[in-house]
């Protein structure tokens, strides 16, 4: 059951985009936010200190971002801090969120599809308005 729950919120997630794929909002990805880093899947240990996600929502509206509440990611509660804050922002800009703090920093593939794919989306809706 779970199972199934799981490739409908994926296929969900995915439609929304216009029917990317998982290689395409990685490479998005990337382009975004490769300045912090480059991730080569969405399991990638570079999620888990969340600055590549806080840097993906910058590319939705930078004014929002607060770099100085942005923590090194070096300690774990660096790396919980920052996961809360890019979920934080992940939500102010309307993104479906199906992940916690821990699926961030435990880097959980797919929790990760999932939400930069919502975060992705927030980003086309925005440029589109514009």
């Amino acid at each position: 059951m779970l199972a199934m729950i799981w490739q409908m919120a994926r296929y969900h997630a995915l439609e929304l985009l216009g029917s990317k794929s998982e290689k395409d909002i990685l490479e998005w990805a990337n382009e975004k936010a490769g300045s912090i880093c480059t991730i080569k899947s969405f399991s990638d240990k570079g999620l888990s200190d969340g600055k590549f996600l806080i840097k993906l929502c910058e590319s939705i509206d930078p004014e929002v971002i607060d770099w100085d509440l942005v923590e090194s990611g070096e300690e774990d509660s660096g790396k919980e801090m920052n996961a809360k804050y890019a979920i934080s922002l992940a939500r102010k800009f309307g993104a479906f969120i199906f992940c916690v703090w821990e699926d961030v920093v435990k880097h959980k593939k797919k929790m990760m599809i999932v939400l930069i794919a919502g975060i992705y989306d927030c980003y086309m809706e925005k440029h589109e308005r514009e």
